[in-house]
Formats: structure tokens, sequence, C-alpha cells
């Protein structure tokens, strides 16, 4: 593929000294003796190619006869093969007689330098999509072909790579799980269900040893990916590829459902039991409870107290109900504890009380009969 040369253009210097500032400046043309150096162009391999490299195309010139070539040519520090230390050459070692030819060439030559790469992925052990495989330097930007799974084959042949332009990122964005007070996330797989009839099933399904699921139980999405007492306010999703190795068939495809938000929800009625102070909205899986009474509209529960009062007009009755009061107090009485009957049960104990002396005076006249005594 290619010759390993001392930098030629060092050894046709002939003493020509060239310092650290002729190098940082990227010399793009040189002359020495009858030959003249030029740079065409310059192409770069993957930057997640096995070996990156700067591929050149030179213009070589002959300046006594005016002939020209031009050679392929490829360094490993970026520099141009003028300012390089090392230059290898891809193709004839003599060159080519015309543009076309050097630049199908270059093409075939980094076409072939992609093809042995390492997979774009993130490096990070504690992201979601860490992929072993991937380069841990740093120093690539993951522009690299991109995996894509049809539906309509296989797990065998899936998922297969779709070439990315340049300027179009890989999957090494680190995606780390979410962090919230208010809820969760929920990790789905895409998933080969089998061949049924002909045709390859493919589904989302989801994975719960990787998912962070607060409310598990509950069908609603909003509500299962929230801590109780919150509700999410919408839903996001995205995708993001696993590679544990360079092999297609080991890799996965997963996306993580998150929120975009969480509301607090709850009772909204200030006279309920379980009244929230700060929901916005009512939550369909804790409705509002209230005070129970003979007359529904009887007790109401104080916030203060923590417990249910009569509300004006009704007063504690001998249940420890409330019941109308005849003086119609306009103060709340929250102590369950019965206090003052009403009226009707005050003429009840009276009527006892006055059956009970009766009772003893009728009892007492007919002994003192028996012993022959007065009443």
């Amino acid at each position: 593929m290619g010759t390993i040369l001392g930098n030629p253009f060092e050894l046709n210097f002939a003493g020509v000294a060239r310092n650290a500032e002729t190098i940082v400046k990227r010399v793009e043309t040189f002359t020495s003796g009858d030959t003249r150096y030029d740079v065409v162009s310059v192409e770069n391999t993957a930057c997640n190619a096995i070996l990156q490299y700067g591929v050149y195309i030179m213009k070589i010139t002959t300046l006594s006869t005016g002939a020209v070539r031009y050679k392929v040519q490829y360094t490993e520090d970026g520099r141009n093969p003028i300012d390089a230390s090392y230059v290898r050459t891809s193709g004839s070692m003599n060159g080519y007689a015309t543009l076309s030819e050097a630049e199908a060439e270059r093409a075939t030559f980094i076409e072939s330098m992609n093809a042995s790469r390492a997979e774009s992925g993130c490096g990070d052990s504690s992201a979601l999509n860490y992929s072993a495989a991937s380069p841990r330097n740093g120093s690539c930007p993951c522009e690299s072909a991109e995996p894509v799974w049809d539906n309509t084959k296989s797990w065998q042949e899936t998922p297969t790579l779709v070439p990315l332009n340049s300027d179009r990122a890989g999957d090494c964005t680190c995606v780390y799980a979410p962090t919230y007070t208010e809820g969760g996330y929920i990790v789905e797989e895409w998933t080969y269900k089998g061949e049924t009839n002909g045709v390859h099933e493919w589904v989302w399904e989801e994975k719960s040893s990787l998912s962070d699921i607060p409310r598990p139980d509950l069908t609603n999405l909003f509500d299962r990916i929230a801590k109780e007492g919150y509700q999410a306010t919408g839903t996001e999703q995205g995708v993001y590829i696993i590679k544990p190795s360079l092999i297609p068939t080991t890799w996965k495809k997963r996306r993580v459902i998150t929120a975009t938000g969480f509301r607090r929800v709850g009772c909204m009625d200030s006279t309920a039991k379980n009244y929230v102070a700060d929901a916005v909205a009512e939550d369909p899986e804790n409705p509002c409870e209230y005070c129970t009474d003979t007359d529904d509209n009887a007790s109401t529960f104080d916030q203060t107290t923590g417990k249910c009062g009569c509300v004006a007009g009704y007063k504690r009755g001998l249940l420890g109900k409330c019941v109308k009061d005849k003086k119609q107090s306009s103060s709340p009485s929250p102590d369950p504890t019965p206090s003052e009957e009403d009226d009707s049960n005050g003429m009840i104990l009276a009527g006892i009380v006055g059956l009970g002396a009766v009772g003893i005076a009728i009892s007492t006249a007919l002994m003192a009969r028996k012993r022959g005594g007065q009443l």
C-alpha cells in the first residue's frame, strides 16, 4: 500500500535550512534545484480509523522541461509532505500523469483505511451507552458510520452500517442516566421477537433491570415515571447504541424515556383531609378524602388541628356526631369528645332521671306497706 521513506524534501534541500518558524507556517510550495513541489489538496482518513492519515496530492514539476506528475502521499502527523518528517506514498512511486488518476488513487486508499476503524461510542463505563470497543483517548470527534436496524430482516442480518457525512456526528455522545428528585426513567431495547409468516418482528421491549421506575404497577406512563405525589408533564425519547465489540450482531439499540418535567399533584380542596397545599393538579390515583358524618355537610377537616370539626351551626352530640345547634354556634368545634348535648338529648336524660325518682318512691312505699307502716 505504501513505502516508508525519509522525507525526500529533506533530502533535496541540499543544505537549505528550514527553521521551526517555516514548519509552523506549513509551507505549501518548495523548490529545490530543477524541481518544484506544490500541495494540491488534502483529505483525511476517518477520525476513528485505526490509522489516521492526512492524504495529500502533490504536484511535482520539472522546471527545465515543464513536465508535471502527481503523487499521492500521506503523513501520520497531518503535516503536508514538505513539512513532515516521514512521508509514505500510495500507488505508483513515479506518480501519475493526470490529477484525476491521483484523485482516484487517493479515494481508494482512504476507503481502505476507513474500512479498518475503531467503532464510535462512549468510552465512559458509567454511561448508559458505554461501548467497550470505542476509542478512549478522546481525540476522535466520533464522525463515523452509524448502525441501523432493519425490521424486515432477522437479527443475524442487522444492523448494517450506514455511511455518515463528515459533518454529522456518530453516537459517541455519552448518555447518562437522568437524575430526578420527582421521578425516574424507562429503558427499552429494540428486540427481535422472531419470524411469523415470513415477517420479522422487531419491538421496543422494556428492560426493568436497566430502568428506574418509581411506580411500575401503574399503567399510565406519566404516573409510572413519577414518584408518589408527582406526575410527569411530558416525555421525550433518546435512542443510543451499545457496542460491546466490533461485531455488529453484538450491538444493541436502546432508548431511554425521560420526563420533560414534573408537577405536584394531590387534592386541591382545602376542606379535605388529604389536602396538598402545593398541588397544581388533582391526583387521579388519590382522590380527595373528606370527614364523614350523618349529615355530609356537618363536619369539615381543620388543617390546623388535624381533626374533623363541626361547621358553623353544628356541635358535637351525645354520640360524637355533629348535630344541629339550636343556639346557632358560629365557631367550629374541632374536639371530637362530646361536649353539650342538644335539647332533645337533654329531655331524654331528664326523663330517665325522673323515671328513676318515681321508681324509687314506689319501691319505698311498697316496702313500708309490707312492714305495716304508713306512706
